[in-house]
């Protein structure tokens, strides 16, 4: 059971992750778009 939940932790970790990689992308954009 506890191997399950953490498997279950990785895995939202794993999707926060990449969420927070795309926000920094969007970001990076939106601050060039204001510089230009």
């Amino acid at each position: 059971e506890s191997l399950k939940l953490y498997k279950e932790g990785i895995k939202q970790i794993k999707e926060a992750t990449a969420m927070i990689e795309e926000a920094k992308v969007t970001i990076k954009t939106i601050e060039q778009s204001h510089n230009e």
